[in-house]
């Protein structure tokens, strides 16, 4: 009996076992995704693999053609020539005749300092002079007397000798006080303070009523030139030679474009209205400095900019473009096919199998729309050719040699808007499918 009860607890115990397997087995086809314990189902695995086979990536075409040399850097803007404007005779202020900020021409009266002082010194000085005068034309008619009696005999030459010493010493004292006359009214001018130039005054620094000092340490107001302004900035050292080259080729100055940025939400205003995408302005590169920055490893350069209608003002930061020349029949890349190994820059070109061949190349020249590259070797050069196909997005997830499957062209290349190839622009391609299409 006892041994009966047994073998069915085994025989339940048993069952219980085979139908748990059988829920498990059934879960991991329906829940599981076609395995069970860890096993694949072999055609899920192999559909699987062929589809990760091919990395899914963007290709742009290489292009030989001629692209602009611009350099692109930030600049100061300063002004053409600056003034601090300081008394040149103590005295009380009694007029302050601009606005902060105005705009004056040269001769235009500034501040207007208390002339009374000064106007009692040059009728002090007018006063000693009508004194030395008139004793001057005394020694002169004495002078004269001695002459005529020292002639007949009724005057010793000693006295006509000490008369003619009189007249001329008193000649002597008239040109003085003159001079002093001029020095009293030179001073008296001194006390209204005009524009030695045109230009844009600043905020002044004292208000009527104050006490001025002659050249005293602090100026009333800065004047500044900003018709033209020069702005200044700096290239590095790599680019003296063709910074010399374009100077020799244009005496008269290189062109230089200055933009003003537009400020966050697209708006800049100008006589022009409102530009969204900022300012420019138009000046010609005229100075290169005569060293080089040690520190930097930088030159600094300077241009000229008309400036007529005052958009640029001292201190105001700017980018500045500069064209050197061209790079003429030069292979031309988007930069983002550009990446970084090891060994230095390299892109990534599909071949005829349509897998990725790394080919290092010298980067000649990148700005943001444009790279200008040279591949490294006789292999690379095979490879790098016009035509060929580059990789411009989907770079971290190929290996060399991997299988790639174009999916998209390069938004809006960039090489249509630099590079000029026969006059036509160059796009990316959307595929070998659409490469042929396009093909007559």
């Amino acid at each position: 009996m006892v041994a009966e009860q047994g073998k069915g607890r085994r025989l339940r115990w048993v069952g219980g076992l085979v139908a748990a397997l059988a829920a498990l087995g059934a879960w991991g086809v329906w829940g599981g995704g076609g395995e069970v314990l860890g096993l694949s189902s072999p055609t899920a695995t192999s559909g699987s693999s062929k589809a990760s086979a091919a990395v899914p990536v963007s290709v742009a075409t290489v292009v030989r053609g001629t692209v602009p040399l611009v350099l692109h850097t930030l600049g100061t803007v300063e002004a053409s020539a600056s003034v601090a404007i300081k008394a040149r005779v103590e005295g009380q202020v009694l007029e302050v005749a601009f606005r902060d900020g105005q705009t004056v021409e040269a001769g235009d009266l500034l501040f207007r300092l208390d002339p009374a002082p000064l106007t009692i010194a040059l009728q002090e000085a007018e006063a000693a002079l009508a004194r030395d005068k008139a004793q001057l034309a005394s020694a002169q008619a004495d002078l004269s007397r001695y002459g005529s009696l020292s002639k007949k005999g009724y005057a010793s030459t000693q006295q006509y000798e000490q008369a003619t010493a009189a007249a001329r010493a008193l000649t002597a004292t008239v040109a003085a006080s003159q001079a002093q006359v001029e020095q009293a009214r030179l001073m008296l001018g001194y006390t209204q303070i005009r524009a030695p130039m045109a230009g844009m005054v600043g905020a002044v620094q004292v208000d009527p009523g104050n006490l001025v000092k002659a050249n005293g340490d602090d100026a009333l107001v800065t004047l500044a030139a900003i018709q033209p302004v020069r702005v200044s900035f700096t290239l590095s050292q790599q680019y003296l030679p063709a910074v010399q080259k374009a100077l020799e080729d244009a005496p008269q100055g290189i062109p230089a474009d200055i933009l003003i940025a537009a400020p966050p939400g697209g708006f800049a205003q100008s006589g022009d209205g409102a530009l969204a995408e900022g300012i420019h302005r138009t000046g010609q590169v005229d100075f290169l400095a005569p060293e080089v920055d040690r520190t930097t490893g930088t030159v600094q350069l300077r241009a000229t900019v008309a400036n007529q209608r005052r958009s640029l003002l001292p201190g105001q930061y700017v980018d500045v473009s500069v064209q050197l020349g061209t790079l003429d029949d030069r292979l031309i890349v988007p930069p983002e096919a550009l990446a970084n190994g090891q060994q230095g820059p390299y892109v990534l070109v599909v071949d005829g199998q349509s897998r990725a061949q790394v080919v290092g190349v010298r980067v000649v020249y990148q700005d943001g729309k444009t790279a200008v590259v040279e591949p490294i070797g006789a292999s690379a050069e095979a490879l790098l050719q016009p035509e060929a196909r580059v990789v411009v997005d989907g770079q971290v997830r190929v290996t060399p040699g991997a299988l790639v499957a174009v999916k998209a062209p390069l938004p809006a290349s960039a090489l249509a808007e630099r590079a000029q190839v026969n006059g036509e622009p160059v796009n990316g391609e959307q595929g070998s499918s659409q490469k042929a299409e396009q093909k007559p």
